[in-house]
């Protein structure tokens, strides 16, 4: 386990600041929005700004390149369980029929 002396030696002075902001990240709308952005192309964005629950990312010419939500949409889908319960029953006793 990173212990925040260990941290400390690593990352130098001001660590303790750093985990608290980003352990805050949730809390801070920009912040969040500009973590979002990192990773999701392979541009890099000269800046960015937030539009509704969005974080847009723009080139160095204020073209747009990428377009974030800072939450992702959750879908539930329906699943038939009875089905799956008997083929994973049957997937158990095929096994223990090769076990024995």
């Amino acid at each position: 386990m990173l212990t925040l002396t260990s941290l400390s030696q690593v990352f130098g002075l001001g660590v303790e600041n750093s985990i608290k902001q980003y352990r805050n990240a949730g809390k801070d709308k920009e912040l969040l929005a500009a973590l979002l952005l990192f990773g999701t192309t392979e541009r890099i964005c000269d800046t960015f700004k937030l539009e509704g629950n969005e974080t847009v990312g723009y080139d160095p010419q204020g073209k747009e390149i990428v377009r974030v939500p800072l939450t992702e949409p959750v879908y539930i889908r329906q699943v038939e369980l009875e089905d799956r319960r008997i083929s994973y029953q049957q997937l158990i006793r095929a096994d223990d029929e090769k076990n024995y």
